[in-house]
């Protein structure tokens, strides 16, 4: 992985995670605020983390509007000392010290799985999609890099004069020339040099698009999931 792709991933990954406990800490839940920004804590940390570029700048749009919602209500003591009442503490029962159980949010209806199944079904498809072909390609440069290595490791100094003197044999001197360069030591070495950089840059893909494929795979299983109950 380079270090463009570390900065962008960790980025994205740091800035989910601040994401969830921000809208845990003030109190974040879904059916809040209306339309499709109305998420729960994780499902802002898993909209932000697969889609950072959108989510994230919608997150902060929201948040004063989810601070707003949940701010505390500011008690009026004077009016209570002078109305003769006492005024008991929020989530308590007057005249009892019971805790009143907060009111449980609805339950993930048929419009909400099937909203959220499409999408992630969808964004599954495309990660997966995406990594699959990456992947592929990797694998295909890495088989023939390591196939050119293999060759030239094996290669004798038998099979170099025999290289050389088919050419010469041909009578023709561009033929003659151009085996005796890329049959040299120096140009040996550089040819097995570079073949080794391309299997190297192919193992980095692998590293890098076998776990998105897996996420994508595990978006699509969870996204079926949701399919099913709508």
């Amino acid at each position: 992985m380079n270090n463009t792709s570390l900065v962008i991933w960790v980025v994205v990954i740091a800035s989910s995670i601040w994401v969830l406990f921000d809208a845990k800490s003030i109190g974040v839940r879904r059916g809040q605020i209306k339309g499709f920004a109305d998420l729960g804590p994780w499902g802002w940390f898993i909209a932000t983390l697969l889609l950072w570029i959108v989510a994230f700048p919608v997150y902060l749009a929201q948040r004063p509007k989810y601070k707003a919602i949940n701010a505390p209500a500011p008690t009026n003591t004077s009016t209570a000392i002078h109305s003769g009442t006492s005024q008991e503490a929020p989530g308590h029962i007057q005249g009892s010290s019971m805790p009143v159980q907060p009111i449980a949010s609805p339950q993930t209806g048929k419009a909400y799985n099937m909203t959220w199944g499409v999408i992630m079904v969808v964004s599954g498809l495309c990660i997966a999609g995406y990594s699959g072909w990456q992947d592929y390609n990797a694998v295909v440069s890495w088989n023939n890099a390591q196939n050119q290595i293999t060759s030239l490791s094996n290669l004798t100094q038998k099979d170099i004069d025999d290289a050389k003197s088919d050419a010469q044999k041909t009578g023709n001197f561009a033929e003659g020339f151009f085996a005796g360069i890329f049959s040299s030591p120096e140009f040996l070495a550089i040819a097995k040099a570079k073949a080794q950089s391309e299997r190297d840059r192919a193992s980095e893909m692998l590293e890098i698009y076998i776990p998105t494929l897996l996420v994508g795979l595990a978006l699509i299983r969870s996204g079926n999931k949701k399919l099913r109950r709508a």
